[in-house]
Order: structure tokens, then sequence, then C-alpha cells
């Protein structure tokens, strides 16, 4: 009861006098009875954990980041199961002050962040289906920014802050990138695509191929639509377990394994004769015209035989 706690605007009121105020504040706060937790005098009797209950508390419903007023009534509820019901809204906010959270515009995070993490949280919020580098959905972004956060000092130059703003968030598609928190994927689902890649005897795999193997079940249980989408997702969960590049992943292994050039070759060798660019792209389900015609280019002994045709020299040579 209000015995056993005594908040400082209530000590404030009792004089009309700002001495005696200063005088009656200081001798609570040095008072070994009390402790003095964001602007309350809690009887260390009736409250021997009041910090550390608060500081749980605030813990708990801040967690990443929150916007305080969306969460009033959450953050009342925690504090009446607590027994705290007294400690109000005002006091919630100077206990998170107090214990060094900070704010931006009513956004609450324990610690300072970074404009393109709280851009992030933006996209998670407000882009469900991930953001896309055009016009319309970066200036909803900066609107959004400045009405939620308040001014950020966000770059001018779109490129810039979309730059920025990616290393939070997964590729989605061609220009398009979505909230990690958005992506829905069983766990043992990607690690039945990671065997699947492990156990390839190709040293560089490109995700149409991954994609176009692992299409209806990907389609059916995740969200994961597209090839682009799978190459962010596999960055996201796989760092640094291979080499990336703009269409394909590279084992770090790659020398005990075997290159896409060398599966061409392989295709063309078998057939004994050249082949049209369809029937090498049957044989390499996934793969794209452009991926086909530049390990054709960078290739020694694989080469356009005539109009659509190619062959290796293995064919010239029998």
């Amino acid at each position: 009861n209000s015995d056993h706690y005594i908040k400082e605007d209530q000590v404030l009121s009792l004089f009309d006098n700002d001495e005696y105020d200063k005088i009656f504040i200081f001798t609570l706060r040095n008072a070994s009875y009390y402790d003095f937790v964001g602007g309350i005098f809690f009887n260390k009797e009736h409250y021997p954990r009041a910090e550390y209950d608060l500081i749980g508390i605030v813990s708990d419903i801040v967690g990443d980041g929150i916007n305080l007023f969306d969460e009033i009534e959450r953050i009342e509820s925690a504090l009446d199961s607590a027994g705290y019901g007294f400690v109000e809204a005002d006091d919630f906010l100077n206990i998170v002050i107090e214990f060094n959270y900070c704010f931006y515009g009513d956004y609450i995070v324990k610690n300072k962040k970074s404009y393109a993490f709280l851009c992030a949280q933006l996209v998670e919020e407000c882009f469900p289906e991930g953001i896309r580098y055009e016009d319309e959905d970066m200036n909803r972004l900066r609107s959004l920014a400045l009405e939620r956060f308040g001014d950020l000092d966000l770059p001018d130059n779109d490129r810039s802050l979309w730059s920025r703003l990616c290393t939070h968030l997964v590729q989605r598609g061609r220009a398009t990138y979505i909230s990690p928190k958005k992506i829905f994927v069983d766990k043992d689902l990607m690690e039945e695509i990671k065997t699947y890649v492990d156990n390839s005897p190709l040293s560089e795999i490109f995700f149409k191929e991954i994609f176009a193997e692992f299409e209806g079940i990907l389609t059916m249980t995740t969200n994961i639509d597209n090839a682009a989408f799978l190459h962010g997702v596999f960055v996201y969960y796989y760092p640094h377990e291979y080499i990336y590049s703009r269409d394909s992943l590279t084992k770090r292994d790659a020398e005990e394994t075997q290159s896409l050039a060398s599966r061409i070759r392989e295709v063309l060798v078998e057939a004994g004769h050249p082949l049209r660019k369809d029937e090498i792209m049957s044989h390499l389900p996934g793969l794209a015209e452009s991926v086909l015609f530049n390990a054709i280019i960078h290739s020694e002994d694989i080469a356009q035989w005539e109009y659509n045709y190619y062959n290796c020299i293995g064919n010239i040579r029998r």
C-alpha cells in the first residue's frame, strides 16, 4: 500500500518551499531504508528487490525495441502482476530513462541503434512482403521513419540508405529485400537443401538449379518462391560456409569438386557430337542462358560449333 512507497512528486507537493523540498528529497535519497528507482521511494522492508524487479520488467517488455504508447496495456499488466500496480506509465518512463534506454520518438531500445537498424524494424512491420528499391517504397520508408522515430538524419541519397539498410535484411528478389523475421521456412528443410548442395559433386551450384530441385516443397511449405529469395535465405542461414556470387554459391573445397564448364563438357562428350543450346540446358535444370554462355566463354575446350550449337575438343579428337 502507499505506506510502503512514496513518489517524488508527492514529496514535492508537501511544501511550497524549494529549499524544504531539496532537504526532504536529499534525506529520503540517503536514507538506508529506501530505494529510489524512477522517481519512487520504495520501502526496502516491503520491496527489497524493487530495482531488480523493475529492471527485469523493463528488459522483458522492451526486448529488441517497442513503441511505448502502443504497449501501455502490456506494461500496466506486467507491473500489476509483479505487485507494482501503483507504478504508472509516467513512472515507467522515468524508470526506462534511469536505466539508460534510448529514445527515438516514442520508440525505445536498450542501446543506441543505427538508422539502418531502426528502418529495418519499419520494413518488418510495414513491408511484410519486402521493400523494393524504387521511389515509392523508399519515400514511404522515409516518411514512416520521420513519423515513428523523428529526425534520424537519414542520407539524402537513396542508394546510400539502401546499402546500409540491406545489411539488416534478406534478399527477397531482384532489388527487393525482406525482414529475416518474415522468412517462413522450416530449419529441417533448409538442412535438407544444404545436404543436397554439400553432397553434390559440383564446385559451383546455381540457385536456379537448387530452386528447381526443391520448388515443389518450397512452394507448398514456405514463402520462398524464387531462386533469388533462396539465395538470400542461404546467405542468412549459412553466411560463412560458401562463397556467394550473384547467381550461385561455390563450395570452399572447390578444388575437390566439379565446375560448371566440366559438367557441360561431360554432357557433350557423352553425346559424342555437337548439341543445341536447349539440349545442353535440359541436362542442367534451372540453368540460365546467361550463365551457360558465361561458362562457355571462359572455357578453353568448349566453343560454339555453329549457330546455337556447341561442341568440345574431346569430340573433335575422336
